[in-house]
């Protein structure tokens, strides 16, 4: 009995660190590298062909975006610019959005 205990267990061990590692995903980010999805909460975006995800971690008040097949980052961005942006309906509206004040 107490060796099915112990290989339970250590099955339990397995499938916990297997459902991590399957979870896990990084993300190559321009002008960056690679970057830890795991403290950010993501939404994939279906209603536009140009912006495609945006991931956002409230913590660092950073905000990562996919256009097209490319991640970008912005720093020091605050959850209500991240709710307008995913309120965002048109591609156009979404480029708008995105260009940076004057130009």
């Amino acid at each position: 009995m107490e060796k099915v205990l112990s290989r339970l267990s250590m099955g339990g061990v397995y499938l916990a660190l297997l459902t991590t590692a399957a979870t896990a995903e990084t993300v190559e980010v321009k002008y960056r590298g690679p970057v830890d999805l795991a403290p950010f909460d993501c939404q994939d975006i279906t209603r536009s062909s140009f912006v495609r995800r945006v991931c956002f971690d409230a913590a660092q008040s950073y905000m990562l975006i996919e256009l097209g097949a490319t991640y970008y980052q912005y720093c020091e961005i605050d959850r209500g610019t991240v709710d307008g942006l995913l309120s965002v309906v048109t591609q156009n509206e979404a480029q708008d959005w995105l260009r940076p004040p004057g130009r």
